[in-house]
């Protein structure tokens, strides 16, 4: 009975795994395409693409760091992730013109309406 149980364990977790790395694809795929769509519409100089991608590696190395952070409790590391996309969004307010900001104001609305999220004050996922 225990060699039942643990085979259909290991054989229910392999179909779960499988179903959540086919799904990952999928997602990035999404996710690229968005970004390639506020892009042409943000119309980004080569300045403000360079600018703008080297604001979203930093970011990057520094959320991998904190996930990875085994001394900071749950709390400290939502903190830290907030403070991080406060400084992201100031950084990034620095890069784009007024017309590029609403432009980026209007798409986040446009996709918290899809999404079915509230709208937030301000966010840092612009032009990746």
């Amino acid at each position: 009975m225990k060699k039942v149980v643990v085979l259909l364990l290991v054989v229910g977790s392999t179909f779960a795994l499988q179903a959540q790395v086919t799904q990952e694809p999928k997602k990035q795929v999404q996710r690229e395409e968005r970004r390639k769509e506020i892009n042409e519409k943000l119309n980004l100089t080569e300045v403000q693409k360079a600018d703008v991608k080297k604001i979203h590696e930093e970011q990057k190395t520094k959320r991998e760091a904190i996930s990875n952070n085994a001394s900071l409790s749950r709390e400290e590391k939502q903190a830290a992730m907030k403070n991080l996309k406060k400084d992201g969004a100031k950084r990034m307010d620095g890069v784009l013109n007024e017309e590029q900001k609403k432009v980026v104001k209007e798409e986040r609305k446009e996709f918290r309406k899809r999404d079915g999220r509230k709208p937030h004050r301000r966010h840092s996922a612009i032009g990746r």
